[in-house]
């Protein structure tokens, strides 16, 4: 039987080595919902945190079987069987879904998308979506709003990891945020290897 990572130990041997690795410690235990769908904005504002969450979710998703990925900026694609593939080959295959990435962000429109798309399969109670996004957004607010109080009636958790929230400073001001916070079950900080192994255990 394959032993889980130990997250602890992992994020001192990624401190050590200065960057997230696809190398992890074993023996941690730590717990998953039912179903966990992740929506990961890839727009302009969130390019330099990519090599920072890709590594991340590749081993999410072959430890966690079920696990979705969905990036979107203005348009959005489905990674999930795509992050099976051997990390070598993997820039390789987001090429081939290089209109995803970058741009302007819409979360309403991706909300909306991922709703008409991917509601039958994921939209359960058992279910935990986490939203990966600064929130800076060029759609509008309501549509946000909307899409959420949509998901939120199906019983699924909506939890939003900002890679802001934790800086000095940080408030949640942007209009999609402020539309967001009354749906969601909490706002996490994600701009750190720490913050996203805490995450990942909890």
């Amino acid at each position: 039987m394959k032993t889980s990572p130990d997250w602890k130990r992992t994020v001192r041997l990624w401190q050590r080595l200065g960057h997230v690795s696809l190398q992890y410690l074993p023996e941690a235990r730590y717990s998953v919902p039912g179903r966990v769908a992740v929506l990961w904005d890839v727009s302009g504002s969130m390019a330099e945190s990519i090599d920072l969450y890709l590594p991340w979710l590749y081993i999410l998703r072959r430890k966690w079987k079920r696990l979705g990925v969905f990036p979107f900026a203005t348009r959005m694609a489905d990674i999930t069987e795509g992050l099976l593939a051997p990390y070598p080959l993997l820039r390789a295959y987001l090429a081939e879904i290089e209109h995803v990435w970058a741009g302007g962000t819409n979360i309403g429109w991706a909300l909306g998308e991922w709703i008409s798309s991917y509601g039958s399969r994921w939209l359960k109670s058992d279910t935990l979506l986490v939203i990966i996004s600064d929130g800076w957004d060029v759609g509008a607010a309501e549509d946000v709003r909307q899409a959420l109080h949509t998901i939120r009636a199906h019983d699924t958790r909506v939890v939003w990891v900002n890679p802001w929230m934790g800086t000095p400073g940080f408030e949640p001001r942007t209009r999609t945020l402020q539309a967001a916070l009354p749906f969601l079950e909490k706002m996490v900080p994600g701009g750190t290897v720490a913050s996203l192994l805490r995450l990942a255990n909890e």
